[in-house]
């Protein structure tokens, strides 16, 4: 992996911003060791780029999404699966896993070391950004995300916040960005489970 100096960042404080040793930071650059999933994100930010660019992966057409863009990574592992008609045994071969780190993976046990990334984004066709909900970074607009005070001028009613739900966004506003998206995809399958629930005590006459 190369990791380009794009904010005159010296190693020692790239290091420190993302609390590893310099030397690991080393190692990255030689392509000696690749960073986890959640360092990988945080690369990603602070630079500016796709975390496909990161991994050195060649843009190419995409294959057809269909999947929610709140879906975890491993409910978006399961459905690309599902869509391409393969069984975990079948996938898991072809990653030279077995199926049931497939199976830890497909229900976000486990998270995919960014080589067995790469090898998902070749099988399904998919971008690196996209399977870790990054398809907004993929437009490379260069435009930065607005202030809350930008969101609070064009949508007044978004401060009408009772004092708990603010405290829950400053947590969430603390958490990474893979952990951002897992506690999202929760929150899709609570949805999901209460909307199964009203239907079942409301059946339809």
């Amino acid at each position: 992996m190369q990791v380009e100096n794009e904010k005159s960042i010296y190693t020692e404080e790239l290091a420190t911003y993302l609390n590893l040793s310099t030397s690991t930071i080393g190692m990255y650059e030689q392509n000696r060791r690749s960073p986890d999933l959640d360092t990988l994100l945080q690369l990603a930010e602070l630079f500016h780029v796709s975390t496909d660019q990161l991994l050195g992966i060649e843009p190419y057409e995409e294959n057809d999404i269909s999947e929610p863009s709140a879906f975890t990574l491993g409910q978006k592992i399961r459905c690309l699966r599902e869509k391409e008609h393969l069984t975990q045994y079948e996938l898991a071969q072809k990653l030279f896993l077995t199926p049931k780190m497939i199976s830890f993976y497909e229900h976000d046990q486990r998270i995919p070391p960014a080589d067995m990334l790469i090898k998902l984004t070749q099988i399904f066709h998919v971008s690196a950004d996209y399977l870790l909900g990054l398809e907004y970074k993929n437009n490379h607009t260069g435009k930065t995300s607005p202030s809350w005070n930008e969101i609070v001028s064009l949508f007044p009613n978004v401060a009408l916040l009772t004092d708990e739900e603010e405290e829950l966004l400053k947590y969430y506003h603390s958490l990474s960005l893979m952990n951002k998206r897992w506690i999202v995809g929760q929150m899709v399958d609570l949805i999901k489970k209460g909307e199964k629930s009203t239907s079942i005590q409301n059946p339809k006459e």
